[in-house]
């Protein structure tokens, strides 16, 4: 091989490399180490729903209602609910919720695949719903409020009132749960470094898997989203299920003395080479 076709054959495989990876965002990690306030992140932005009135709050003050989200002495990502003494005079809207979404635009293709990794620790008494999902981008508007179908997939908790109970590797379509996979033997209220995969079957067509301390403990096709974001969240929701109807369940809300709360670090997006 001549010089001249050797030199024209790596700089054709450096585009190649460059092209790929153009259709994706840079890698992006948080550990939150640089946040001495909460909401210095560039990648967020962070929600408050208030059941006391239903209105969200979009990038505002926290705490919020009986919502606060924080970053801990130790540089983690703390959400946080306490008791809401306004509960009862809120109904029917007792639902509170403080959310993030962020590290948009990342997508599978033929050459790469994404992975988000995270550390999570779920506190102990947890009892409404929380987790690490993703979505489609733009789910939401920016007022908060849902624009586009309800879809995610992604590794969730619900307190041991709720029907879902425990920890689970879940994919919702259109507010409908489709999978709830209980991940058996993993800890939920330690912490666990988790990793979220999104591999190109098709055009059409997704493979989710999720892995837990190096284990992979799920996985499951789903529609593609095209370009996805991050959502982690922590709300009061208490999910009831009609056994008489395996598609039915409704939606209340629990409201007790001991907080709830669950912590994040280390969040990260990347797009990986097939293998």
């Amino acid at each position: 091989m001549s010089r001249k076709n050797f030199l024209l054959i790596f700089v054709l495989a450096l585009l190649t490399l460059a092209f790929a990876s153009s259709s994706n965002p840079l890698p992006r990690k948080d550990d939150f180490s640089k946040w001495p306030d909460f909401g210095e992140g560039q990648d967020w932005l962070y929600y408050g729903v208030d059941g006391n009135s239903g209105s969200v709050s979009v990038n505002g003050a926290l705490p919020f209602d009986n919502s606060t989200a924080e970053i801990t002495s130790g540089k983690e990502l703390h959400f946080l609910q306490v008791y809401d003494v306004d509960f009862d005079e809120e109904y029917p809207a007792q639902y509170n919720n403080v959310f993030m979404l962020g590290f948009q635009g990342y997508t599978p293709n033929t050459e790469r695949d994404i992975i988000w990794n995270f550390d999570m620790k779920i506190e102990p008494g947890t009892y409404g719903t929380t987790g690490f999902v993703i979505e489609r981008k733009d789910t939401f508007a920016p007022d908060g409020t849902i624009a586009q179908p309800f879809n995610f997939f992604g590794v969730t908790y619900a307190g041991e009132e709720n029907y879902n109970a425990g920890l689970r590797c879940s994919s919702v379509v259109d507010f409908v749960p489709v999978l709830q996979d209980l991940l058996v033997g993993v800890d939920p209220f330690a912490w666990n470094e988790y990793e979220i995969r999104f591999h190109l079957v098709d055009s059409a067509t997704v493979l989710a898997s999720i892995s837990v301390d190096g284990t992979e403990v799920c996985q499951t096709t789903l529609a593609n989203y095209g370009e996805t974001e991050v959502q982690l969240w922590l709300d009061n929701y208490k999910v009831v299920y009609d056994p008489l109807d395996p598609w039915s369940y409704s939606l209340g809300f629990n409201n007790k003395e001991t907080p709830q709360g669950v912590l994040y670090d280390n969040i990260e997006a990347k797009a990986k080479p097939v293998h």
